[in-house]
């Protein structure tokens, strides 16, 4: 994630992951100052920096010392309100990629602390861990201790060692050799079309749909699978149209938190695996299935140096004399990714459609990827294009296709 993030526009903080609480009534300064201690000393990757060496090592160097907390005067009566705001606030300014990856504010109204929010760099901690932080935060304010043992959460560098121990240098060279078994199936990159790219090249937006979920919901309890699997099919259909090509090859963001050790660790245990998919572009729910197979692989191949992946499916492309196209992804961001069990009437679907919208949110003039689709709660989905290979208006069409691809098959069944 440090490479990634290095790759980057600095302007942007679109990766920072964030959360807040609500301070108890009676709490002082002095204890929520003392909450933000206990937080760092518990959550050691949140006070871990990364040092680059000159010969390109990446190497976690644990700190210690004091860390400030800011101040943020708000005169919203309604605490959610007032704490929503300044969790926005903290977490749209970029973290330095070599700095410390966390930050804090207490939320002050008339002198009295009645909220704490915090952001975090995707270096030191991923989605997964936001509930965990908050859960900690809570429980140190009351003073109570931390509900995460922390001999029961895997740190940093714990999971450094274990990584370069001969049983994670073994789990690495397997999930590598699974990729190198699969690389008959790998699409060849795609033509890049011939079309200026915007400037800045790189663009961010958001559809928001009331439709999307409980359609994806009525097709997974149909095939009895997660919605997870039903998303990243139809983001297949969407990608082979704008491809032309049936095969499709999309990387699959893993949690990687199976383990015990890992479930209540606040870290980015994040690592992207690899599926390939023949769409069928008539039906929706053969493509689920494919999906879902071929995510589980992903999910547990998904544990290897990054760069050494990389390395692979270079030598692998020049080897076939063709480069090899991994430059898209889909990112399933929710923790629940169950089919809800009260289904929508099907007639309803178009009174939830009319209040779809979608906007660009932000230009990126730098990234290093074609296309991506991340799933949000509620169903809204986030989609990034490099407009050098999907100018914007087709991208606004790709992802509204995905809606109308999940409500016709809801319908028809």
């Amino acid at each position: 994630m440090y490479l990634v993030l290095r790759t980057l526009e600095p302007a942007t903080a679109q990766l920072n992951q964030s959360g807040g609480v609500i301070v108890p009534p009676g709490v002082t300064l002095d204890r929520v100052l003392a909450a933000v201690g206990r937080l760092l000393v518990h959550c050691e990757s949140l006070r871990t920096d990364i040092v680059e060496e000159e010969d390109g090592r990446l190497v976690q160097r644990l700190t210690s010392g004091s860390a400030s907390v800011d101040a943020w005067d708000t005169t919203d009566r309604d605490d959610g309100a007032a704490i929503e705001a300044a969790r926005l606030d903290v977490a749209g300014v970029p973290f330095d990629p070599v700095g410390l990856p966390f930050r804090s504010a207490i939320v002050v109204r008339d002198g009295t602390p009645v909220g704490l929010v915090w952001a975090a760099s995707h270096v030191a901690c991923d989605a997964n861990s936001i509930p965990i932080v908050n859960r900690c935060l809570a429980a140190f304010l009351s003073g109570a201790a931390s509900p995460d043992p922390m001999d029961e959460c895997q740190q940093p560098l714990e999971r450094a060692a274990f990584e370069q121990s001969e049983a994670g240098q073994r789990l690495g060279r397997r999930a590598l050799d699974f990729w190198e078994r699969k690389v008959g199936l790998l699409p060849v990159a795609a033509p890049w079309p011939e079309h200026e790219p915007d400037d800045p090249r790189f663009w961010r937006g958001t559809l928001t749909s009331a439709a999307i979920q409980p359609a994806a919901d009525a097709i997974a309890r149909r095939l009895a699978t997660g919605t997870s699997a039903v998303l990243l099919a139809a983001t297949a259909h969407v990608l082979s149209d704008l491809l032309g090509t049936e095969r499709v090859a999309i990387q699959l963001t893993a949690g990687n938190r199976g383990a015990r050790e890992r479930i209540r660790s606040v870290a980015n245990m994040t690592q992207t695996g690899l599926v390939v998919l023949d769409v069928d572009r008539s039906s929706l729910a053969t493509t689920v299935g494919q999906a879902w197979r071929a995510g589980m692989q992903a999910y547990r191949h998904s544990q290897f140096d990054f760069a050494e992946f990389e390395a692979l499916f270079d030598r692998l492309g020049q080897a076939r004399g063709e480069s090899v196209d991994l430059a898209y992804f889909f990112n399933d961001l929710r923790t629940d990714t169950r089919p809800a069990e009260a289904a929508v009437d099907p007639a309803e679907f178009a009174n939830l459609r009319s209040v779809t919208a979608f906007r660009w949110e932000e230009g990126i003039r730098q990234q290093n990827i074609k296309f991506l689709i991340m799933v949000r709660d509620g169903g809204a989905l986030t989609i990034l294009v490099d407009t050098a290979f999907c100018s914007r208006k087709r991208a606004e069409v790709v992802i509204l296709a995905i809606e109308e691809l999940l409500v016709t098959t809801a319908n028809s069944g």
